[in-house]
């Protein structure tokens, strides 16, 4: 996991709750994403311009890496070939496995947190700046849809079955659900977006359980 007060990432046993391994960054931390194969992280450092690839065999920094803007969130895309980082100046970045820069995509505000469908033919991008979230296929590396929500579209998550994806709502504290497909973003069945209140607080990250019918949200006060 990040901890990015002390500015380091730290391997931490499940059972005991203790720290095993501490890994030292140059600095503050955000999010992580493990390869498949457990061997590698990719680590966004905030308030800079750089990605620490970092090697967890010999438990060191292999290298950092310039986006040339602000990264926040990184994942690896199904089959581990490449990896996608957003940023808060409105860009996707998708790499390579090795590093290589093969795309950057300039069609948000303040891009946030991204998710992939289950056949890995699109990604969803949160644009808390625009008020959208974007879709991108990931084989032509271009949007083909935008969805309009209101408010500020933060965390995203994908359903077990994959027929749904929940936007977390920042600035209202609610949770919007619209239809997965793979040719366009297209809203619920009652034709427009699902959206329960009342949680009262800054929605920040959700996740849909594995009965699909309850969805766990994190939240900070206002």
């Amino acid at each position: 996991m990040t901890n990015e007060g002390a500015s380091r990432i730290d391997r931490v046993s499940v059972r005991s709750g203790r720290v095993r391994r501490a890994i030292p960054l140059k600095t503050n931390p955000h999010d992580l994403a493990i390869s498949p194969g457990g061997n590698r992280a990719w680590v966004t450092l905030d308030g800079t311009d750089d990605i620490a690839i970092v090697n967890l065999l010999r438990k060191r920094v292999r290298r950092y890496l310039s986006t040339g803007k602000s990264p926040h969130d990184v994942l690896f895309a199904p089959g581990g070939r490449r990896v996608w980082v957003t940023d808060w100046r409105g860009s996707v970045h998708a790499f390579s496995r090795k590093g290589e820069l093969l795309t950057s995509i300039n069609r948000g505000v303040a891009l946030h947190h991204l998710v992939f469908t289950r056949d890995g033919r699109q990604a969803w991008v949160t644009d808390g700046g625009g008020d959208q979230v974007l879709i991108i296929s990931t084989r032509s590396l271009r949007v083909v849809a935008a969805k309009s929500i209101k408010g500020s579209p933060h965390h995203v998550a994908l359903t077990p079955n994959g027929r749904r994806v929940v936007v977390a709502d920042h600035d209202r504290g609610n949770c919007g659900r619209v239809r997965c497909c793979h040719s366009s973003a297209s809203e619920d069945d009652t034709g427009r977006p699902s959206t329960p209140r009342g949680l009262g607080r800054t929605v920040i990250r959700s996740k849909v359980l594995a009965d699909q019918r309850i969805v766990a949200v994190a939240s900070e006060r206002e």
